[in-house]
């Protein structure tokens, strides 16, 4: 062993994102470069400026690689920087052992949510790069994922209904924010709407379009009354099918009017728009409840 220094400094996170390549066990003869693992078993294969998190490493020859949580047995290594990782039977040369935590825990929790917020991007369809970064630290990892499951919009319509069971009860009970769209031709029935939204104690606020205005007075009753927390429901009324200018804001009134009776809270046009619906939102002042009146 030759070269061994331990630099007491933190990691930067941002070497930690790029191509990712987890939830595979890699036990062939293969040369891995420019490229991220997680969670994997690696053996015998050579690896060139690689970040590996979690991953058990044996045989290998590593070569600019940044560990972090590993255990290494019986490899070469050079110039590889370990964090929280062990080796054993190992060879290292100019290595860069970090023992100090992530620079994060340095902060208090409530700032760490606070960073975590500002981390998670919506605006790409894909898993954002900050809870790829934090795999690899459980307890890190944990508090980012309640922050994205609070954050996080989760849209239920009739396609992914029958998958919903399958969501874990941790993201059911972190749920924040929910949007139902049963456009075309009708919702499905109260009763096949999952058992398991009726955990979602912390749940605040509703999103929902329905196509039928039958349809729609029911729902409202079952958002209302299935989550005890609420405190907004943003409705998209549909009015297409009425004539004419007069008649349609008629009927939107009188639909509102019966709304507002039941949930007894004053709705507010949410935006002005010349579409076929018409989203209105009704928000319960702070430190109430909404109610529902059957009628």
């Amino acid at each position: 062993m030759s070269g061994l220094s331990a630099i007491m400094r933190p990691p930067s996170l941002a070497k930690f994102l790029g191509p990712d390549t987890s939830q595979t066990t890699i036990k062939v003869f293969r040369t891995f470069e420019k490229c991220q693992i997680n969670q994997n078993t690696v053996m015998s294969c050579t690896l060139r400026h690689v970040d590996l998190t979690g991953c058990n490493i044996s045989f290998c020859n590593l070569d600019h690689c940044r560990l972090s949580d590993c255990t290494v047995t019986t490899c070469d290594l050079v110039n590889t920087t370990f964090h929280d990782s062990e080796s054993t039977e190992s060879w290292l040369e100019d290595c860069e052992i970090i023992t100090c935590r992530l620079a994060l825990r340095r902060f208090s929790p409530d700032l760490r949510a606070l960073i975590f917020e500002r981390c998670i991007d919506f605006t790409k369809k894909k898993t954002p790069l900050i809870l790829v970064a934090l795999r690899g630290d459980p307890e890190l990892y944990q508090e980012v994922l309640r922050c994205f499951y609070r954050l996080n919009m989760f849209r239920i319509r009739g396609q992914n209904l029958s998958d919903c069971e399958k969501m874990s009860e941790k993201a059911v009970a972190e749920m924040r924010r929910l949007k139902l769209s049963f456009h075309r031709p009708s919702p499905p029935p109260l009763d096949m709407f999952p058992n398991i939204f009726g955990k979602c104690i912390k749940l605040t606020h509703v999103s929902m379009a329905v196509f039928d205005r039958a349809e729609l007075l029911r729902w409202m009753g079952y958002v209302v009354n299935t989550f005890p927390n609420l405190q907004s429901l943003l409705v998209s009324i549909p009015v297409k099918y009425y004539l004419g200018i007069e008649r349609r804001s008629v009927e939107l009134k009188e639909c509102i009017d019966g709304l507002n009776l039941r949930s007894q809270v004053k709705a507010v046009r949410y935006r002005v728009t010349s579409s076929a619906w018409e989203p209105w939102i009704w928000e319960v002042p702070r430190g109430k409840r909404f109610g529902w009146h059957k009628g």
